[in-house]
């Protein structure tokens, strides 16, 4: 696999995309990889690691909302419009992160992301891109949540066009805990 990996971490709003990415890279760390952590989020306020590449130095959906008298929502399309016209230039920014492994970790708003800025940004890095799409263990018990978090993992790689793993994320929070995840797994 060519060197970088870019790892673009996506999930539903409050999935644990930041949490894991940050786990992650902690982890990888430890085993002597190097990684760069890159935030493609511009609403997040606070974040538990140093982004080698931050979308908030350019915009942010605070001042989006401000300067263009725009709802939360409305702010995060415009953003992700931003995201797309401006990809180019922010894919030069991230190539010149220099890692192993370069993490993305995205906007809560999934779908924004993936219609409107996320393709074109993967498909102008250098090195290999993936994704991982996390979704919340709970939903194992409940097969409406658990068909819809396929659907929404199968949009994720038809959309963004690289390989996909589905992550079942939260798995401490499922009761009965791993035995839970066990019992739960045989339904993906």
């Amino acid at each position: 696999m060519p060197y970088p990996l870019n790892l673009a971490v996506l999930g539903t709003a409050g999935s644990g995309k930041t949490t894991l990415t940050h786990a992650f890279g902690k982890w990888m760390k430890r085993r002597g990889m190097k990684v760069a952590f890159l935030n493609l989020d511009p609403g997040c306020e606070r974040l538990p690691f140093r982004p080698s590449f931050d979308l908030r130095r350019y915009f942010t959906l605070s001042g989006l909302m401000k300067e263009y008298g725009l709802g939360p929502n409305g702010a995060m399309v415009k953003a992700s419009s931003l995201l797309e016209r401006g990809a180019k230039g922010f894919a030069e920014e991230i190539r010149k992160v220099r890692a192993e492994v370069r993490l993305l970790d995205t906007p809560g708003q999934l779908e924004v992301f993936l219609f409107h800025g996320g393709r074109r940004l993967l498909s102008l890095l250098d090195g290999t891109s993936l994704s991982l799409f996390l979704f919340d263990a709970s939903l194992l018990g409940d097969p409406a949540g658990l068909t819809l978090a396929r659907l929404l993992n199968l949009s994720v790689q038809l959309r963004l066009g690289v390989p996909t793993l589905c992550v079942v994320n939260k798995v401490d929070l499922l009761e009965g805990g791993w035995e839970g995840l066990e019992e739960g797994l045989p339904k993906l």
